[in-house]
C-alpha cells in the first residue's frame, strides 16, 4: 500500500543463519527496507552472555554475512553498557573486517527499563565512563570510511567535533532534562535523557554557551 515508505526491522539476525531464508528474505526487501542487528561484543562468549543465548554469536555473524552476500541494507547497532564499554573500538574493527559493505554503526545509550533495569548493577554504566571509548570507536570508523552515529546520549557529552554524528533520537514522550540544562544554548539540538535512565545517572550536564571553546 505504501511503496515509497522507509522500512527498518530491527532484529537479532540469528534467522539469517539459514542461508535460504536470507536469500529468499532479499525478495521482500526493496531499496527502501532497512536491517539493523546489534552485535553486542567482539568476544563471542560476551555476545553470547548479553544476548542471552549460547551460540548467539556464531548465528548473529553467520546472518550477517548472508545478508551482506544477499545485498540487503545493513546497519549494526552496539548499545554501550559495562559489559563491553572498553572494548568498542574492537567491535567496530571486526565489522570492518568481517563486513566491509556495511557503511553504518549505530552506537547506543542504554535506556535502563526492563532486563536493563533489573541487571542495573551488573549493566549501567556511567556516560563519563564510556566517553573515552566510544570517541576512539568514532575515529577509527571514520578512519575506516564507517558511519558512526551516536544515538541516545546528551549532546554535551561529546566534544564539538563529534556533534555531526549525533542524533536526537530518543522519542519526544521519553525526553527529559536537568534543570541546568535550561541554561544550554544548543538544548534544541540536545536529545536529553530518557525518561527511565535519569533516575539513575549522576552525570552532570555541562551547559553549552555559544562563544565557548568545545574543541
Amino acid at each position: 500500500r505504501f511503496p515509497e515508505a522507509c522500512v527498518m526491522l530491527i532484529t537479532n539476525g540469528r534467522a539469517f543463519y539459514d542461508g535460504d531464508y536470507a536469500f529468499s528474505f532479499k525478495n521482500l526487501a526493496r531499496h527502501n527496507f532497512r536491517v539493523e542487528i546489534p552485535l553486542h561484543s567482539d568476544i563471542p562468549a560476551t555476545h553470547d552472555y548479553i544476548a542471552g543465548m549460547d551460540g548467539s554469536f556464531e548465528q548473529t555473524v553467520a546472518g550477517l554475512h548472508n545478508l551482506c552476500e544477499s545485498g540487503v541494507k545493513i546497519a549494526i547497532r552496539v548499545v554501550i553498557s559495562k559489559l563491553n564499554m572498553d572494548s568498542l573500538k574492537e567491535i567496530a574493527e571486526l565489522i570492518y573486517e568481517e563486513f566491509p559493505q556495511i557503511s553504518y554503526i549505530n552506537f547506543m545509550g542504554m535506556e535502563v527499563m526492563g532486563n536493563a533495569y533489573k541487571n542495573k548493577e551488573e549493566v549501567w554504566t556511567e556516560f563519563d565512563k564510556i566517553k573515552v571509548s566510544l570517541q576512539d570507536a568514532v575515529r577509527y570508523c571514520i578512519h575506516v570510511g564507517i558511519n558512526p552515529q551516536l544515538y541516545n546520549f546528551p549532546l554535551c557529552m561529546f566534544q564539538e567535533k563529534y556533534w555531526s554524528f549525533y542524533r536526537k533520537s530518543i522519542t519526544p514522550s521519553k525526553i527529559r532534562y536537568m534543570d541546568v540544562c535550561e541554561r544550554c544554548s544548543v538544548k534544541n539540538f540536545c536529545g536529553g535523557f530518557f525518561n527511565s535512565t535519569i533516575a539513575n545517572t549522576s552525570f552532570l550536564p555541562k551547559p553549552y554557551e555559544w562563544g565557548e571553546n568545545h574543541a
